[in-house]
């Protein structure tokens, strides 16, 4: 096994795992994870979720691509505290009228994390208030004002007014 310890900056095409707390306790130092496709195998989702949580002190960044429900756990976010998190890509792939993912953004209002760069991507096939709806609640610092839904500017505090 390759230890990744002192491992800072990864870039992962697929993870296949039940929870994000096990690729971060391996890389304590990790700054910074972009994950294109993260699939939880049938075997995982039997399994209960990690004991307690997980905080993570170093990631600063983090890339991810959202994936169907059929491929996504929904315990993946569960067990993992990002407080250091201040820069967030999603990119929304689905074709949903709804957001499926409250564990993801469960982990980042719990995070008490101060985001200050989200970029958000979605398909054109799911209504923007789908993707309002995610922005409710998101500890996003004031001073960031800016988020980007299908590459046009979209001002997170005029819209909470």
């Amino acid at each position: 096994m390759m230890d990744l310890r002192n491992l800072k900056v990864l870039r992962v095409g697929s993870y296949l795992g039940p929870s994000f707390s096990t690729l971060f306790a391996a890389c304590p130092l990790l700054q910074s994870l972009q994950i294109t496709r993260f699939y939880c195998p049938a075997t995982s989702k039997n399994q209960s979720a990690p004991v307690g949580c997980y905080t993570h002190t170093n990631l600063s960044k983090l890339h991810i691509n959202h994936i169907p429900r059929d491929y996504f756990a929904s315990d993946a976010w569960d067990s993992v505290e990002l407080p250091k998190l201040t820069e967030l890509t999603v990119t929304a792939n689905v074709m949903s009228t709804t957001w499926e993912h409250d564990d993801f953004k469960g982990m980042l209002v719990r995070s008490d994390c101060k985001l200050r760069r989200v970029n958000f991507f979605r398909s054109e096939s799911a209504p923007p208030d789908v993707f309002e709806s995610v922005f409710e609640d998101l500890p996003v610092d004031k001073e960031s004002s800016v988020l980007y839904v299908d590459n046009q500017r979209f001002d997170l505090w005029q819209s909470r007014k």
